[in-house]
C-alpha cells in the first residue's frame, strides 16, 4: 500500500475515530450524572449557603459543561460521517463504494465484509486497495 492510500485510509478512518470518542463522552456524562443524582441539598431556613448546594451547583456546571462538550464532538462527527461520504461517493464503481462503505462507515470486519460481498477474504483486500486508489486525492484531506 502506499503512502497515499495510507493517507486515504487514515482519513477515512476518522469516522471511526470520532465515534468512539463520542461514545466515551457519553459515558463519563452518564457518570456524572449518577455522581449528580447522589448529592442532595441540604434546605434550611438560615440564609447562608450549605456545602450539600455548592456541591449541587458544582455537579450541575460539571454537566453543562460536559454537555456542551458533547454536542461539540458530535458536530464533529456529523461533519466527519458528511466529508468521509462525499469521498467514498468519488468512487465511480458501486462494487469499490460498497466495500467502503462497510468497511468505513458499518465497521465490518474484513471477514464480514467478505461474507457480505461474496468474496474471499484475500479478494476483498484487494479490492479494498482497489478502492482506495479511486479515491479522487482533491478530495481528501491528505
Amino acid at each position: 500500500m502506499t503512502r497515499e492510500e495510507r493517507e486515504k485510509q487514515k482519513s477515512l478512518n476518522r469516522y471511526r475515530d470520532i465515534s468512539l470518542e463520542i461514545e466515551r463522552m457519553i459515558e463519563e456524562r452518564a457518570r456524572e450524572y449518577s455522581k449528580a443524582c447522589k448529592i442532595t441539598p441540604v434546605y434550611t431556613d438560615m440564609p447562608k449557603q450549605t456545602s450539600g448546594d455548592n456541591k449541587l451547583q458544582r455537579a450541575i456546571e460539571k454537566l453543562l459543561e460536559e454537555d456542551q462538550r458533547l454536542a461539540e464532538k458530535i458536530t464533529e462527527y456529523l461533519t466527519a460521517k458528511r466529508e468521509i461520504e462525499a469521498e467514498i461517493e468519488t468512487v465511480e464503481d458501486e462494487q469499490l463504494r460498497c466495500l467502503l462503505r462497510y468497511r468505513y462507515i458499518d465497521h465490518l470486519t474484513w471477514e464480514k465484509i467478505a461474507e457480505e460481498m461474496h468474496y474471499s477474504v484475500q479478494h476483498t483486500y484487494k479490492l479494498h486497495i482497489k478502492a482506495l486508489e479511486k479515491i479522487k486525492c482533491d478530495s481528501m484531506r491528505v
